[in-house]
């Protein structure tokens, strides 16, 4: 009989059971994928408690040293080799490492209701209508479309005019974690992160928000006070000014919504292509 013949006759169950194999090894991989992208939001919380603990304890291990060179200093001054001015440093030292200790420690609580929250948040991510992704992007997308308003409404941009000037202390720290949460931001919701990296760019995206309402009080705040003291309105040269910088704003608003447009529909056209070619696939 040929050898051939006879190792197929003997290994006639390997290609089937291979196969098996494979296709259970990819809904296995497939399955641990997406229960990592539903508790993506609690494994990053996690993360940042682990983050928070290891930090508390090296600020309690600062507050020991500086209380012992506290001990040491008025040690050394009764004895003269140290001075008053001495002891008022060291003193400072520990109030300052006191209040590191304190934020540790309430950076720890607040990373405990993270978690508490993520947890609550699971049943809606395993019915698929919040993953925490989406959901976080959603929310970088609600900071954006309010700043976009006074950007490209001249009622608003006349209204509150710090919303859109850079130099403005407050508008300019958010722009800064504007910068900070694009560059953090991933190119798709359906992107995979690390809990480090969700973690990371949830972080940005709170302290977009929070620059963002600071920003905009201000600014509400400011056009109160010119309301309340009638003031002046501006020159026929200013108008011109700012009619011209709320056109220019416009413009890159709308390009900024093309750049956005043509990316998605780069996109689809790609997973089109791409479910194209798998249709295409014999035996798919």
């Amino acid at each position: 009989m040929d050898p051939i013949l006879a190792m197929l006759e003997t290994a006639w169950w390997a290609v089937p059971a291979a196969a098996g194999a494979g296709v259970a090894g990819w809904a296995g991989l497939r399955t641990r994928r997406t229960s990592r992208t539903r508790r993506l939001e609690l494994d990053a919380a996690r993360w940042e408690l682990r983050t928070a603990r290891v930090d508390a304890a090296r600020c309690r291990a600062d507050v020991q040293a500086a209380r012992a060179e506290v001990a040491r200093m008025e040690a050394e001054r009764l004895s003269a080799r140290a001075s008053a001015a001495d002891v008022a440093a060291a003193r400072t030292a520990l109030q300052a490492s006191q209040s590191h200790r304190r934020a540790a420690a309430a950076q720890v609580s607040a990373h405990r209701a993270d978690i508490r929250a993520a947890r609550a948040a699971l049943p809606a991510a395993r019915a698929g209508s919040a993953l925490p992704l989406p959901r976080l992007v959603s929310a970088h997308d609600a900071v954006m479309v309010r700043w976009m308003a006074y950007e490209t409404d001249p009622a608003q941009a006349v209204a509150h005019p710090e919303m859109t000037d850079p130099r403005a202390p407050l508008t300019g720290a958010f722009l800064r974690e504007q910068a900070y949460a694009g560059r953090l931001r991933p190119t798709s919701p359906e992107t995979t992160m690390t809990p480090a990296e969700f973690a990371a760019y949830r972080q940005a995206v709170r302290r977009l928000a929070r620059a963002f309402d600071a920003a905009e009080q201000n600014a509400l705040r400011r056009a109160t006070g010119r309301a309340s003291t009638g003031g002046a309105s501006p020159a026929p040269g200013a108008w011109n000014d700012l009619a011209q910088e709320l056109a220019q704003n416009a413009q890159r608003a709308v390009a900024r919504s093309a750049d956005a447009l043509g990316s998605a529909a780069a996109m689809a056209a790609t997973r089109a292509a791409a479910g194209w070619d798998r249709r295409r696939r014999p035996g798919a």
